[in-house]
């Protein structure tokens, strides 16, 4: 009965811990770090204050990536993000936050000729096997729309007068 309430108490704990952080925000154990002076300045900074330089970003002069050695905790460690900026050639430094992505939505296309467009959804509507389609749903459901995308067609037969073509057309 003791060990029981022992777990009991164990589950609970978990579980007010996951709801008391679940919306709160989580922090990585990398920051960003604006320094001045180059790679060499950026690698004492770093070693000094316990951080490995993972070197410079892409084509961002003076910014580099810190990781913090040890563990994560995931709470925000504003004594290191204030110590690091005392030092005279450190111009910003921000921890990083964990960035949440929450899928859209997705929902078939508002077309009544939808069910005959089988090279998109094929459901085996013309009597062919089904499935063999462009998958073109599962891109959809990654938010990956085409959205800006121009698409070349050279074919001396296209229909470009056609109402669902004729607004997209450029000759």
């Amino acid at each position: 009965l003791q060990k029981m309430t022992s777990f009991t108490l164990l589950v609970l704990f978990g579980c007010l811990h996951a709801c008391t952080y679940a919306d709160k925000i989580r922090y990585t154990n990398e920051w960003i770090v604006e320094v001045k002076g180059g790679p060499e300045v950026a690698d004492e900074i770093a070693q000094k204050h316990g951080f490995n330089n993972l070197g410079k970003i892409g084509n961002l002069q003076d910014h580099f990536r810190f990781l913090l050695q040890g563990e994560v905790s995931g709470l925000h460690m504003s004594s290191k993000s204030e110590a690091i900026s005392q030092e005279e050639q450190v111009i910003n430094a921000k921890q990083q936050v964990v960035k949440r992505r929450v899928k859209k939505g997705y929902t078939a296309p508002v077309d009544s000729q939808w069910y005959k467009q089988w090279s998109l959804k094929n459901t085996g509507q013309t009597n062919g096997p089904s499935g063999l389609d462009l998958n073109v749903e599962k891109a959809w459901l990654q938010d990956i729309t085409g959205d800006g995308i121009v698409v070349g067609v050279v074919d001396d037969g296209l229909e470009w007068t056609h109402p669902d073509i004729r607004g997209n057309y450029d000759s």
